[in-house]
Parts: structure tokens; sequence; C-alpha cells
């Protein structure tokens, strides 16, 4: 969930001179899909759903306890669904030991 603040003389003109912030939560859905230095996953709507596919691109597996293990240089992406921007801050696995 991300917080966004709005001034209430944007909508409000008649109280312009009140110039405080006015925070509110906007629900924005995220989706996510793994690429390596060779192939990209397609994007899913949940990390544990692209952790369970990721083995199809050899990004990483899940282990016996099911904790997902990327492989090295793989990286996670993520996405804003709607406005497709990327989101910030990534998550990538080193590429050298």
């Amino acid at each position: 969930m991300a917080a966004f603040f709005v001034r209430p003389s944007r909508f409000s003109p008649q109280k312009a001179e009140q110039q405080r912030t006015i925070p509110f939560v906007l629900n924005v859905m995220i989706q996510y899909r793994f690429l390596t230095p060779r192939r990209r996953g397609k994007w899913y709507g949940s990390l544990t759903e692209a952790q369970y596919h990721a083995n199809a691109i050899g990004a990483g597996f899940l282990d016996s306890a099911g904790t997902f293990v990327p492989y090295r240089g793989t990286v996670l992406e993520l996405r804003h669904v709607g406005t497709g921007s990327p989101v910030q801050g990534a998550i990538s696995t080193p590429s050298h030991p």
C-alpha cells in the first residue's frame, strides 16, 4: 500500500488558507516476475506464485522446506498494475561470488 498526500485547497478553493496536507492510503496492486541473464518470466499477481514458476526459466527453485532459493544473477522485477511503471528498489542476487 502506498500513502499519498493531497492538499485540501486543491479540492476546495474556499479553504485555500489551510495549507495542511491530509494523508490517505491507496491500494496499489503490484506484479512480480523473475529475470535471468537470458530469460524473462511472466508477470504474476503474487510473489509466491512467481517463486513457484521461477524454475521454468531457471531463476531458482523451492527447496524441501518451501523456501525460495534464487540462482546467481536472478533479478526480481516489480511493477504497478495499470500504469506499468516499475517499483523502486528491485531485489537482485549477486552475479559473482
